[in-house]
């Protein structure tokens, strides 16, 4: 571990991913374990219907840095990032969902990226989304009103993928996902 190093939180809401959650986990352990800081990863179930949890359990049971939040029913995914959010006690905290959109080795350019430019925050976004045309049609309505009215530009806030410094003043790493929840500068 790199001495005096931040320690680094991952926060992922997760619903009905039995197919992705532990693969997800394996390589956001590999990551996080090359850039040689202390680590969590506190994935959140928001009430799957699959066999999810049960995932997340072997994957908590491989590596106990993998810490498990489960809701007894969906509350949606801005409320299973809140959960997670609450619960961190890294420095540097980090968003990604669960379905495999954003690749976990991103982390490390995105801190890179933070650390050199001394920036509080660097969010991703999806270069190869993989939503319905339909989705895709409405997220872009979406973030035009969203830059119009609040005069912020950031490429793709509804990319979960993101990194913040964990600082009192700010939730990071709201401040890029287009949740209910968001804050812009």
């Amino acid at each position: 571990m790199v001495q005096g190093a931040d320690m680094i939180s991952v926060v992922i809401p997760v619903y009905d991913e039995e197919e992705n959650i532990g693969l997800l986990c394996d390589k956001l352990v590999s990551v996080l374990e090359r850039v040689g800081r202390d680590f969590e990863i506190i994935a959140v179930d928001g009430g799957s219907k699959d066999k999810t949890f049960e995932k997340m359990l072997d994957a908590h049971n491989k590596d106990d840095r993998i810490k498990l939040i489960k809701f007894r029913k969906n509350f949606g995914q801005s409320a299973a990032l809140k959960a997670g959010f609450d619960h961190e006690e890294g420095e540097i905290v980090i968003s990604i969902d669960s379905d495999l959109q954003n690749d976990p080795e991103d982390i490390s350019r995105l801190l890179e990226k933070m650390e050199n430019d001394d920036c509080d925050v660097a969010c991703g976004w999806r270069a190869s989304r993989k939503d319905t045309l339909s989705k895709k049609i409405f997220s872009r309505i979406a973030d035009m009103m969203r830059k119009t009215i609040t005069g912020e530009y950031i490429h793709d806030s509804g990319c979960t993928l993101a990194i913040a410094r964990n600082q009192t003043e700010c939730d990071p790493p709201r401040a890029c996902p287009d949740h209910s929840f968001s804050k812009t500068a």
